[in-house]
């Protein structure tokens, strides 16, 4: 089954959704590589159904299903605007184009007059077959594809292959989430735990995946002190990679501050901003979010690790353009080395650093070239690099520049054993005395065991038959591990030596 592919060498959106002759239709247009008369590709193998001649308007519909980035099934749609000296020999109603095949051009005939307009390709695509009279007035002078699966974005029908460059215009018209893939289905980039350089349009990248005997975390120092990446320490020992992390504060008392409040494991005790800074959190579950969030939305015992992010470059597979701080530096276009945080579907993490110079726009169709669910920029320039157990393995130029924290890969600690029930003597009575309250009304007797609903209290001088010792774990007043016994009449107390006998 063929992809559904973007139609030019050059995507360059000229006009989006909501320009005036586009609403309602989801028509967008393209300009190619520049003014001139770029040519138009099959998105898949179609067939020419019928052609307007006021614009030179093609009417096409794909042989067979096709996949797209939001379904699978037909595709029809419609181009417009070639001149009539620019029309291929290929372009008449009734042949087949096979997927690839140039059959169109860019031109500017409008009403029946050639170069009404500058040239460009106007596009509009929908879902099945196409019926009726092909499109049809939306109401407001405009025209939609008229098909049995209805219009459609053309951002959720064609993917955009990574041999295809990507012009930003604006914000306007470059927030649509194109999704990237790889030109040929062989061609594609398998990424092995650990270490590896990877090319991608002409940029070479290194990338560092988490292994599956890894935890991901945050180390930072106490503030204000900073450090070099490769010194980087904890309990005096490497971790297995480390990478810089963004920090916007570089002077006085708060130098090192990120997002407005220092990275640490007291969450609860972030200050609050004004500012608009973009953390990035990994909760327990494994899952990981962004946005500005307020000091106490998510609670310290709920997060694994949270820092503030320069830059979101992809979120849910789809183009971002959202960033913390305000682009006095560029942030959004500066081509610098950079520093970045993948996260694939998997909730797996790798850490990203260029080896050139390149814009956020290069390293986002990095990111979703490989298909990850989110691309933070974390940093740029001299503090942008990753250390190998102290030794720097991609970036720092010249020389490291002192960092306060970092994002580090270590090897996951053997979770501890739990405690062996206590063994009771075989010729002792399993009769406890409670010898003082632990609450105003005794020591609390509960239905379950850890930390049940309370159903009776003992009193100081009361005495109990247990008849089961078990180690449940933490109670939810205290750290320590408790034994939990059960009596005979079947409920629960926390032992404590120094409540009982």
């Amino acid at each position: 089954m063929q992809k559904a592919l973007f139609f030019m060498a050059v995507l360059r959106c000229t006009a989006g959704e909501e320009y005036s002759t586009h609403k309602g239709t989801y028509a967008l247009d393209f300009g190619g590589s520049d003014g001139g008369k770029d040519l138009i590709y099959a998105p898949f193998d179609l067939k020419i159904k019928k052609i307007d001649k006021a614009a030179n308007t093609v009417f096409f519909e794909s042989l067979e299903k096709v996949e797209t980035p939001t379904f699978t099934d037909y595709v029809c749609g419609r181009f417009a605007h070639c001149n009539d000296a620019d029309m291929l020999s290929n372009c008449y109603a009734g042949t087949v184009i096979k997927q690839g095949e140039a059959f169109y051009r860019e031109g500017g005939k409008g009403s029946g007059v050639n170069g009404k307009f500058a040239m460009h390709v106007h596009a509009v695509f929908a879902r099945g077959h196409l019926t009726g009279a092909y499109w049809y007035n939306v109401g407001n002078g405009n025209y939609a594809m008229l098909s049995t699966g209805g219009k459609q974005h053309i951002y959720d029908v064609l993917f955009v292959p990574d041999d295809v460059q990507i012009i930003k215009t604006n914000d306007y018209k470059d927030s649509y989430p194109w999704r990237r893939m790889p030109r040929k289905e062989d061609e594609k980039v398998e990424i092995k735990e650990g270490k590896q350089t990877i090319r991608h349009n002409g940029k070479t990248y290194t990338v560092v995946k988490q292994a599956g005997n890894e935890d991901v975390a945050i180390w930072s120092l106490k503030h204000p002190a900073l450090a070099k990446l490769s010194t980087f320490r904890s309990n005096g020992e490497k971790p297995n990679f480390a990478k810089n992390l963004s920090y916007f504060v570089m002077d006085g008392a708060d130098r090192g501050q990120v997002g407005g409040s220092e990275i640490s494991d007291i969450y609860d005790e972030a200050v609050p901003t004004d500012q608009k800074y973009i953390d990035v959190i990994k909760l327990k579950d494994g899952t990981w979010k962004f946005g500005n969030f307020g000091p106490y939305q998510y609670r310290s015992d709920e997060v694994v690790l949270r820092y503030s992010t320069g830059m979101v470059l992809v979120a849910g597979g789809a183009y971002s353009n959202e960033y913390s701080i305000p682009d006095g530096a560029g942030i959004r276009t500066k081509k610098t080395i950079l520093s970045c945080l993948f996260v694939d579907w998997s909730n797996v993490a790798y850490m990203v650093v260029s080896k050139e110079s390149v814009t956020p726009d290069e390293m986002r169709d990095f990111a979703m070239s490989l298909n990850m669910q989110y691309a933070f920029r974390d940093d740029s320039g001299g503090s942008a690099e990753i250390v190998e157990k102290g030794i720097v393995i991609a970036g720092a130029r010249d020389s490291e520049r002192a960092l306060p924290n970092c994002l580090v890969f270590t090897p996951k600690k053997e979770p501890e054993p739990e405690p062996e029930d206590p063994a009771i003597p075989v010729e002792q009575t399993m009769v406890f005395k409670c010898i003082k309250s632990s609450t105003s009304e005794g020591y609390p007797l509960r239905s379950s065991a850890p930390s049940g609903e309370v159903v009776d209290y003992l009193q100081p001088g009361q005495t109990v038959k247990v008849v089961d010792i078990q180690n449940k774990g933490k109670n939810q007043y205290t750290s320590a591990a408790e034994p939990w016994c059960l009596t005979d009449y079947g409920l629960w107390f926390a032992y404590d030596k120094d409540y009982f006998e």
